[in-house]
């Protein structure tokens, strides 16, 4: 597996449209909108450079003359399963569409299409992607503890209540755990518990 590139200050987009009309005018707009934008002009380079670049979100022609946008969503899937992939295409159908999302396409465009709804789009599935992101990265720094069962936090202070359970959850000592009402005393406990040999 390759390395992504480094990153520039923006979420990178990946544009793959065999019509360079449209990766440019895409490429202008996403641009100063303040994301990194990379484009393809075939499928197979789209392949290439999804694999290379792991892009933040692919926006993909539906047809080009050496593949289609569900083999690029094939390998974004592969490649990173939360990667949002919008296809567009001048050939629309419901069919299509209902096929496109069913096999995981974050949505569906029909060209010529509104640039500003596009942005929309776009905005929303970063939005969603960096969501599930964090998500991913708390889950990590919590380490899906058992012994800490609902708490969830990653501020310096939460950080250290996990530290200081597991320290006291090795001890035999007694814990007085004090606060004002509603502010997770039982909880803190359960964890202690769980956390415990004893």
């Amino acid at each position: 597996m390759t390395d992504a590139p480094p990153r520039a200050a923006g979420p990178r987009i990946l544009l793959v449209d065999d019509e360079p009309g449209i990766t440019g005018m895409l490429s202008i707009v996403f641009e100063r909108e303040g994301y990194e934008v990379r484009t393809a002009g075939s499928c197979a380079e789209g392949l290439r450079l999804v694999g290379e670049l792991r892009p933040d979100l692919v926006l993909t022609d539906l047809r080009m003359p050496d593949g289609t946008g569900f083999d690029i969503l094939k390998k974004a899937r592969e490649t990173d399963a939360e990667t949002p992939v919008v296809m567009i295409t001048a050939y629309t159908s419901t069919k299509t569409a209902i096929e496109a999302l069913k096999a995981g396409a974050y949505d569906y465009v029909s060209k010529p299409f509104d640039v500003d709804e596009l942005k929309h789009v776009v905005g929303k599935a970063l939005e969603r992607k960096r969501l599930a992101d964090e998500n991913q990265e708390l889950r990590s720094r919590v380490g899906d503890s058992p012994a800490l069962g609902p708490l969830v936090g990653v501020s310096r202070k939460m950080r250290a209540v996990f530290d200081l359970i597991s320290r006291v959850g090795r001890t035999t000592s007694t814990v007085l755990i004090t606060g004002d009402s509603g502010t997770g005393k039982g909880l803190i406990a359960r964890a202690i518990h769980r956390s415990s040999p004893r």
